[in-house]
């Protein structure tokens, strides 16, 4: 974890600001809801001002399985994010797969919140 700590929470990346980041299973990969809110601070620190971040992340409302990605509950992925960044939608879908049984996702959008909110 640490290493990928590094590359996420601490790395800016050239050409910032954005105005749109596409996120398909980093945010489900952090342990903690303190790294989660680190990755969420960090996207939001590279997004322009109402810049949109759409993320895919593991669906805890799903049935145990033997594979598939690490999960969140819809109230932990909003408590992680909901500092930086205002949820748009926040839906169940599934990740695309050529699994007969794709693992469920969260499909979440979300916008920047202007600064001082």
């Amino acid at each position: 974890m640490a290493h990928r700590m590094s590359i996420f929470l601490n790395n800016r990346i050239p050409g910032e600001p954005f105005g749109f980041v596409f996120d398909r299973g980093c945010l489900h990969s952090f342990d903690t809801d303190k790294e989660r809110r680190q990755f969420a601070e960090n996207v939001a620190s590279h997004l322009e001002e109402g810049g949109l971040w759409l993320t895919l992340a593991g669906n805890a409302d799903e049935k145990d399985r033997e594979t598939g990605p690490p999960k969140l509950t819809a109230e932990e992925l909003a408590a992680s994010v909901k500092p930086y960044c205002e949820i748009i939608t926040l839906t169940s879908g599934y990740f695309g797969s050529n699994q007969s049984d794709p693992p469920k996702a969260w499909v979440c959008l979300m916008r920047k919140r202007e600064s001082g909110q």
